[in-house]
């Protein structure tokens, strides 16, 4: 949408689902979305075809959907289960996955988080067990156990691996006996011996909500539950150190974090509203502004991979901001309508050209944010003489018929 004033659906929902969908990946083409919900089933689009046909392509999985991920080269997307389990699939043609080899049962309790190390190679698990395990997957038809990382109070269900790679933040989702949440860091450089490093960071007052890293590797934001975002420098992984204070300007727990793609602008949102934080000099962070209006909690948000623009959710509807100068940061548009549930998820596109939400409508949502491009495919795929109804269907009712054909 490169007017993103005027952001198009693109055709009809994305159903099949049969129950909440809890995850949506795109593949690191862009051309591929999965998503997963609470039933047995995960479900592959191709985005190219979603005009006019919007049919998903899916397979069944046997078992509750926790998690899923693609790897980098967008061959193999692992799925984690409730009942403990990890599927490995080969979706290099999304119209025809295959098992890749039967399940692996390592876990003992629901598998909640992946994330694949950037080159590929290794895969984190993270699971209601409160234990992480690491495997060599570079060979995905013989995965490979190497190590288990314990210790996270609650279960480990939220993990990142640093951008080059030789390091995983890994943290609880509850408080530990002394009333701290705990963060690890962990030398995965060698993924077959992690070492732990340094001393748990523990200067966190809640169950730890949400972890990332910054682009350059050298700063890791944390949210917890008890309203604070805590910086900390880890360019010296064993020697971390909290930075200045807590950002502590929310008034109730914080769900959900994001470093801009340049890493000068840290988004953070709960219940009261969305900040924006100048963190240039994370050892000075600066409120630029704060996103009010809200309406509901806002538990996911994203940033495009061109940093201008930040999608968030609002109860049943998609908001997205144009925060290319955030200081000056203000509505692209009205809200996305359509779902009639609470959003629960945001993803864009790698090429920042979709972006998809999902919720407890049960329903995924695909929103090109290429208008231009949306209208060239639409005049294509109807011989460039559109309906009025197709029209408004595909594009905007917001946007004067007849079509620009």
């Amino acid at each position: 949408m490169s007017d993103r004033t005027a952001p198009a659906s693109l055709g009809s929902p994305l159903t099949g689902h049969t129950s909440e969908v809890d995850e949506l990946v795109f593949a690191p083409d862009g051309r591929t979305l999965v998503g997963d919900d609470q039933g047995t089933t995960m479900r592959l689009w191709n985005l190219p075809a979603r005009l006019l046909t919007g049919q998903p392509r899916g397979f069944s999985v046997a078992n509750h959907v926790g998690a899923v991920a693609f790897s980098p080269d967008g061959r193999t997307l692992v799925s984690g289960h409730y009942d403990k389990s990890l599927r490995w699939w080969n979706v290099s043609d999304p119209a025809r996955p295959a098992s890749l080899r039967p399940p692996v049962t390592m876990h003992t309790d629901t598998v909640c988080a992946l994330d694949f190390s950037p080159d590929g190679n290794t895969l984190a698990t993270g699971s209601r067990d409160e234990t992480v395990l690491l495997w060599d997957v570079a060979d995905p038809k013989h995965p490979k156990a190497l190590r288990k990382l314990t210790g996270h109070a609650g279960g480990a269900c939220t993990l990142d691996f640093s951008p080059d790679g030789n390091t995983l933040a890994t943290a609880g989702t509850a408080v530990t006996s002394a009333g701290k949440g705990s963060v690890f860091l962990w030398d995965v450089s060698d993924p077959a011996q992690p070492k732990v490093l340094g001393q748990p960071l523990r200067d966190v007052t809640g169950g730890v909500n949400a972890l990332d890293f910054s682009p350059d590797g050298r700063t890791l934001a944390a949210a917890d539950g008890n309203s604070r975002v805590r910086l900390w420098d880890v360019s010296e992984r064993s020697q971390a150190a909290p930075l200045g204070e807590p950002l502590s300007e929310h008034t109730s727990g914080v769900g959900a974090l994001a470093f801009s793609p340049d890493g000068h602008t840290l988004a953070s949102g709960g219940s009261d509203a969305v900040r924006l934080w100048e963190v240039s000099d994370p050892k000075r962070p600066k409120a630029l502004k704060t996103l009010t209006g809200f309406t509901g909690s806002v538990g996911t948000m994203v940033f495009s991979p061109d940093g201008r623009t930040l999608a968030t959710d609002e109860g049943e509807t998609v908001r997205l901001w144009d925060v290319s100068n955030p200081k000056r940061a203000a509505p692209r548009g009205e809200p996305l309508e359509g779902h009639t549930g609470s959003i629960r998820t945001l993803a864009f596109s790698p090429d920042g050209r979709t972006l998809a939400s999902a919720g407890n409508d049960q329903v995924i949502r695909v929103w090109d944010m290429d208008l231009g491009q949306d209208i060239k495919r639409i005049c294509a795929n109807t011989r460039n003489t559109p309906a009025a109804d197709e029209w408004r269907r595909h594009v905007s009712s917001g946007i004067p018929f007849p079509a620009p054909c």
